[in-house]
């Protein structure tokens, strides 16, 4: 039986003006696969994950489970079971932990018993926001606001969690758990996108991964295939 398609994006274009962030990009993510987009600052990454959350103008096909959403509002998007996780983490600094949550659990604000079930996954998985709950967002450290956020990204049960640079500024020990963290969501069910510039701990945890360039794909395949000295030198700049 073939596996399925959660996600298909076909000739995605975002421009800025005269700018050609991304250039007609096609891709796609499979059922409870981890998916990476890989690149250099400027190579269109984030515009990708932005355009597929409708929150810039973009042109091109957008398929999420059978389901045309070129044309979905943003707003609309999470609904459908597709979150994204920003960088630089956009939570409520003068919110406590747990307020930042329950904004995440909108889309299923009616249903009490499904946001009490998910807060405490959420607590299960990151024991220190479960410590934290009632401390202020901004007070917490850089690795507990990451944590925070893709927390906060968990609460409405997407079947595609995309995330943008999740260890950035983060300590390498703080990298390897929030990089086991994603690890063990997938394994729970949940498909992954990730835009990472961590290239090297990105490829260890995806199926597969595609190399963005000028808002191009330049190389893509299955991720323990790829050769990394040759993908760091010849598409990261070393």
């Amino acid at each position: 039986m073939a596996t399925e398609h959660i996600l298909e994006v076909e000739n995605l274009v975002v421009k800025y003006g005269p700018i050609w962030a991304v250039n007609g990009t096609s891709f796609f993510v499979d059922d409870r696969e981890i998916v990476s987009i890989l690149g250099a600052n400027g190579a269109g990454k984030t515009s990708t994950l932005k355009a597929l959350s409708g929150l810039i103008a973009r042109d091109g096909k957008i398929t999420f489970l059978s389901k045309n959403i070129s044309k979905t509002d943003a707003h609309k998007i999470p609904y459908l079971g597709l979150t994204l996780c920003p960088e630089r983490r956009g939570i409520f600094p003068d919110m406590s932990v747990e307020d930042n949550l329950l904004m995440g659990a909108y889309t299923i604000r009616k249903n009490k018993k499904m946001i009490r079930q998910n807060t405490e996954k959420v607590y299960g998985l990151f024991e220190r926001l479960a410590e934290r709950r009632k401390q202020l967002s901004g007070t917490l450290s850089g690795g507990e606001q990451q944590m925070l956020a893709i927390g906060r990204a968990l609460m409405n049960e997407p079947k595609l969690l995309m995330l943008d640079e999740p260890s950035l500024g983060l300590s390498p020990k703080l990298v390897d758990f929030i990089f086991d963290s994603l690890k063990a969501i997938n394994k729970s069910g949940t498909a992954i996108l990730l835009v990472e510039q961590n290239a090297m701990v990105a490829t260890e945890i995806s199926n597969r991964i595609y190399v963005m360039q000028n808002g191009r794909f330049a190389l893509s395949g299955n991720a323990k295939e790829i050769d990394f000295q040759t993908l760091k030198m010849k598409y990261l700049g070393g």
